[in-house]
């Protein structure tokens, strides 16, 4: 990265400041070290389950100090690194850019119907056997994408994205235990419920609530909600204005670091 100079770098988004992954491994070139470049910005950065109590690198410190400008995705990062940066510097909270594009256009239809979506590659078997049970009673097929899960009536575990949004947008219902799965359900408008982990807490209880939506989040081993969950509608009327609000702002946040 010494190579090349540029003029405003983007950090982001996603996890890319969970220094305990194995992904990021400690790689300070996700904080911004050795890139060459007039203006650092991060756009919805995370440090996913990372916590500021728990320790973490201290060159991370220094670091972050030297962004122009920080944007980030949830509270747990907000608070993190409000601990030591400057005082002049600020940090938002902007929506993940899944929500910066419509998807609505983009989708392929599965040629699959009446059918429960299943976006997760493990639920406990208590939770399993609930969600056997409602699609027994509502005569729906339980369909899988992504992951190949026995206990489903339909598995595709390879699909392109475009195909990935089609299952999400054409299902009766949506359960799931990924993040952007979670994020893409609320902006098609479907119901949905999300089985939370420890691992995706931070970022996922941070959106839902943000969106007033925490009422749609599972906890471990919880099978007493499922049911009252799938038979509860979500009326979107009032989330789709804060999204709006959010998604303006984000927008801007973009626009005003390029000055366009």
């Amino acid at each position: 990265m010494n190579n090349y100079k540029f003029d405003i770098v983007f950090f982001g988004s996603d996890s890319i400041w969970n220094y305990t992954s194995d992904l990021i491994a400690n790689d300070m070139a996700y904080f911004g070290k050795s890139v060459n470049c007039e203006t650092k910005a991060s756009y919805a950065a995370s440090f996913g389950p990372d916590k500021y109590e728990h320790g973490y690198p201290k060159e991370i410190e220094g670091l972050i100090r030297e962004f122009d400008y920080l944007g980030v995705r949830d509270n747990n990062t907000k608070t993190f690194i409000s601990n030591f940066i400057e005082e002049n510097q600020k940090v938002e909270i902007v929506l993940d850019p899944t929500f910066l594009i419509d998807f609505k256009g983009y989708s392929k239809k599965p040629k699959q119907s009446n059918y429960i979506l299943i976006y997760s590659y493990k639920l406990e078997e208590n939770q399993i056997n609930i969600l056997k049970q409602l699609a027994k009673e509502s005569g729906k097929e339980l369909i899988s994408v992504g992951y190949t899960l026995d206990w489903c009536d339909l598995s595709i575990p390879i699909v392109s994205s475009f195909e990935w949004i089609g299952y999400i947008e054409n299902a009766d219902f949506v359960f799931i235990s990924m993040y952007h799965g979670t994020l893409l359900s609320t902006q098609l408008n479907k119901n949905f419920a999300t089985f939370v982990t420890e691992y995706r807490r931070n970022k996922i209880a941070d959106i839902l609530d943000r969106l007033d939506l925490l009422e749609r989040m599972i906890e471990p081993n919880d099978i007493n909600h499922i049911k009252e969950i799938f038979e509860k509608s979500i009326d979107y009327k009032v989330i789709n204005e804060n999204i709006k609000i959010e998604l303006e702002f984000s927008k801007n946040y973009i626009k005003n670091i390029l000055k366009i």
